[in-house]
């Protein structure tokens, strides 16, 4: 308090009468109060917060706030075109197919009912997926060996070409464009003279490629991969 004192009678003894407001000492003109030395009077109240760049110089200047700069525009990028390439219609090929059937997979011996599908289905497929658009004709031919008599061979082969084509209708092939033929011992794969000297199981196992279903296909196919 005595400190205080002092520096009011100090003051007063350079501006006659001075006033303390806030964090330092001024005149009755209004004017800081300072010593012999320039340095203003500090009062009681002073803080480093209410410190002044007049009096204090930069010793406790306040950090100028950084100025914010504005964000950049974002310019949006230009859509990269997309390219579509055009739909090109399957062109139609025309086409002719003939597959051979082994007829021991799909008949029991002597035998006219169909016993396994799976080829018959695998050709239906196939079939459905190339789009037959213009089906000229199925033709099924149905052949047995050369053991037995002919009229029975004959029979044989036309009962098992008909099942086909049953199976063929069954399916959704048109039953208008299929013709089913029985060829008998026709047209053999292999000669009998090629299984010389064999008997039973032996010559029917050496004839077994001449027992078979001959599917051909004529017609126009859009074919589709």
């Amino acid at each position: 308090m005595r400190k205080s004192l002092l520096a009011i009678v100090i003051v007063g003894s350079f501006s006659g009468i001075a006033t303390a407001q806030d964090a330092y000492w001024v005149d009755s003109s209004g004017q800081m109060v300072r010593n012999s030395s320039g340095e203003c009077w500090r009062t009681i109240s002073w803080t480093e917060a209410k410190a002044i760049p007049e009096c204090e110089g930069g010793k406790y200047a306040k950090p100028v706030p950084k100025a914010v700069e504005a964000p950049k525009p974002v310019v949006a990028e230009a859509p990269v075109p997309v390219v579509v390439a055009p739909v090109v219609a399957p062109e139609p090929i025309v086409e002719k197919q003939a597959i051979s059937l082994n007829a021991k997979t799909m008949f029991a011996t002597g035998k006219s009912e169909l016993t396994d599908t799976s080829a018959l289905d695998e050709l239906i497929v196939d079939m459905k997926r190339k789009n037959v658009s213009d089906l000229k004709e199925v033709r099924i031919e149905g052949y047995t060996d050369q053991t037995g008599k002919p009229a029975t061979n004959n029979r044989l082969s036309q009962q098992r070409a008909d099942s086909v084509k049953a199976y063929l209708v069954k399916n959704g092939i048109d039953a208008d464009k299929i013709t089913a033929t029985g060829k008998g011992s026709a047209n053999p794969v292999v000669e009998m003279s090629a299984c010389k000297g064999k008997r039973g199981g032996a010559l029917s196992a050496c004839l077994a490629p001449n027992r078979r279903i001959e599917v051909s296909i004529d017609g126009i196919m859009t074919v589709i991969k």
